[in-house]
């Protein structure tokens, strides 16, 4: 009925119209059991040499719809992977999922590429979905191989989804809970040390109270973004004064940044008027600041700063590194990061919060001679459960 092949993969920019799409299903039909793929333990998609998609599992367009409503089996023909999830590359650039930059380094598409060729491949795709205006990120093993059926060859596309999110959930949640109780405990125990002692003993509770104090603010920031992820985060829009921010965060870092040989600067702004989260923006400005500081040359220097835009205030922190092209192209993505594995929520979270939260955009130019900025572009005014009042 079938057997391996190879299937080199057309252009980018080439892509069959729907009724040749339409052909190549009615081939298939003709000489495949469809109903075997609905068998397979994983979301199943067929795909042509343009990475069209002819046929989808049922599982799959479940996964590429909604919890209520399934995708049709008519709208997601002609699709390529990345159109089909909503990747937020897909948009990006004229010609779709597969086009971009950021593209190069997806592990769906490196999966086919290489089944193309005439291998059987996996590898792990790491995707940022936006779905009804909400970021979510996704991360998939995928399978893939070229098969021929009765003289067509074909793209065979195996994805899981391999997040445990409910026993994960679970398991954070608990973690998080369990461990802000301890730490309130060794907070007032070393405060009452602190307040009763002198000399070595009194320097080592401050010692202790600075340091859980720093450990509280990052597991707080850390249930923040939890909850974030899982549309559970309280807004709370108030009054915020840009030019204070940045102040406070140039003093925040500034000891950090003088013991890594870093200067950081506060860039003047104009007196603007600016109503959202203040906690969740702090909390954004701060990655980028702590991350800017950590990339820049000693004797570099970082400036953080605003500007007035026509709807609202942009943010900027500026250093001068540039990042390489791999980087840039997953800055975004959830637990990429260049300090290793077990990192990289950092940028991520920056995105996550601003863009479902504060109903911002994020973005950054990375060139040599300029540097690096990210920016924080914010309304002027966080309406009521957290529309973007212009």
């Amino acid at each position: 009925m079938f057997q391996p092949a190879s299937l080199p993969l057309s252009p980018i920019a080439e892509r069959a119209p729907r009724d040749e799409i339409l052909r190549l299903r009615a081939h298939l039909e003709a000489h495949c059991d469809l109903g075997l793929l609905e068998t397979v333990p994983a979301m199943v998609l067929v795909l042509d040499a343009r990475r069209q998609v002819v046929h989808a599992s049922r599982s799959l367009l479940g996964y590429a719809g909604t919890q209520d409503q399934p995708m049709a089996m008519a709208a997601a023909l002609g699709q390529r992977p990345g159109e089909l999830f909503s990747c937020v590359h897909s948009v990006e650039a004229a010609h779709g999922c597969g086009a971009t930059r950021a593209c190069v380094q997806c592990g769906v598409l490196r999966s086919l590429r290489d089944a193309a060729a005439g291998a059987v491949a996996e590898d792990e795709g790491r995707m940022l979905l936006r779905r009804k205006g909400r970021l979510a990120a996704v991360t998939v093993t995928a399978r893939a191989v070229a098969m021929d059926f009765a003289g067509r060859p074909f793209l065979l596309l195996y994805l899981q989804d391999v997040r445990d999110r409910h026993a994960s959930e679970i398991m954070e949640g608990l973690f998080l809970h369990d461990a802000l109780n301890a730490l309130n405990g060794i907070v007032g125990a070393a405060g009452l040390l602190h307040e009763e002692t002198e000399g070595e003993p009194h320097e080592l509770a401050g010692m202790v109270l600075e340091r859980a104090g720093h450990l509280e603010h990052e597991i707080r920031a850390y249930r923040m973004l939890l909850d974030a992820e899982k549309s559970e985060l309280e807004l709370h829009p108030g009054p915020v004064d840009p030019g204070a921010a940045c102040a406070a965060l140039a003093r925040l870092f500034e000891a950090q940044a003088r013991q890594q040989g870093v200067m950081l600067a506060c860039a003047p702004g104009p007196q603007t008027a600016l109503h959202t989260d203040k906690r969740i923006l702090v909390r954004v400005l701060e990655n980028l600041v702590k991350n800017a500081v950590e990339a820049s040359p000693q004797g570099g220097t970082v400036t953080v700063g605003h500007t007035a835009t026509d709807h609202g205030v942009r943010f900027f922190v500026a250093n001068e590194a540039v990042m390489p092209a791999e980087v840039r192209d997953q800055v975004f993505q959830r637990f990429f990061s260049t300090k290793g594995p077990g990192r990289g929520l950092g940028t991520y979270g920056v995105r996550l919060l601003t863009e479902n939260c504060l109903r911002g955009e994020v973005g950054f130019t990375s060139e040599p001679g300029a540097g690096t900025v990210f920016h924080v572009e914010l309304p002027r005014s966080l309406g009521p459960g957290g529309s973007a009042a212009q």
